[in-house]
């Protein structure tokens, strides 16, 4: 008998960060919301992420382990992608957080409309700017972006816009100015349950220059 399709998958990039995870799968085991599963795509840790993550296995089969060589945040992102098995596929990055009513909220929003990309609604922790992807030495307010982590994708737009993004920055981006342009139904929430941290001193979007 097939394995049911869960709702969500949740793809996390991650590499080297065993003690930012931990907070970021406890938001995620905490969700109202249960249809789900996780693939944690691991970029070459080497800090112990492996046996941290397999003991949560041995709890909870909704978690999927995914490692491989380090190639980068962008590469690692779609390594998860294609290996997802959701209606809807999103985004949790290893240093961030849900809050506890996050997928019940978009469940609503999707179900209630006919949308193929979600985006939208997530709460500032620490710096407010990030790098301009269009020019990385100026600095521009975060809601002026598209925060990858709050976009829920419907599982058949990647056949109709390609696969995620190789990009090691600006990937988010990429894939939705892609869906965009490919007229895609698009929805943005203002609901903040999405908790994006910028006060973590290795934050992707502070080390633009190491992940290029």
């Amino acid at each position: 008998m097939p394995e049911s399709k869960p709702f969500f998958s949740v793809v996390i990039s991650t590499r080297n960060r065993k003690q930012l995870i931990q907070r970021a799968l406890k938001s995620l085991l905490s969700q109202t919301e249960n249809d789900w599963e996780v693939i944690i795509s691991d970029d070459g840790s080497n800090d112990g992420t492996k046996e941290l993550i397999h003991n949560m296995q041995l709890a909870d089969p909704r978690i999927r382990y995914i490692p491989h060589n380090h190639v980068g945040a962008g590469p690692s992102k779609s390594i998860g992608v294609k290996k997802a098995r959701g209606k809807f596929i999103t985004f949790l990055d290893s240093d961030d957080e849900y809050e506890s009513d996050h997928l019940v909220k978009r469940k609503k929003i999707l179900l209630d409309n006919d949308i193929q990309l979600l985006h939208g609604g997530a709460k500032i922790i620490g710096n407010s700017k990030v790098p301009d992807i269009n020019n990385p030495g100026n600095n521009i307010e975060i809601k002026k972006c598209i925060i990858g982590g709050t976009m829920f994708i419907r599982d058949d737009v990647f056949n109709m816009v390609g696969e995620y993004s190789l990009k090691q920055f600006g990937d988010d981006r990429d894939f939705f100015s892609r869906a965009k342009n490919a007229g895609l139904k698009i929805f943005e929430t203002n609901e903040q349950t999405y908790v994006y941290h910028r006060d973590t001193d290795d934050s992707l979007c502070d080390n633009y220059d190491d992940e290029k």
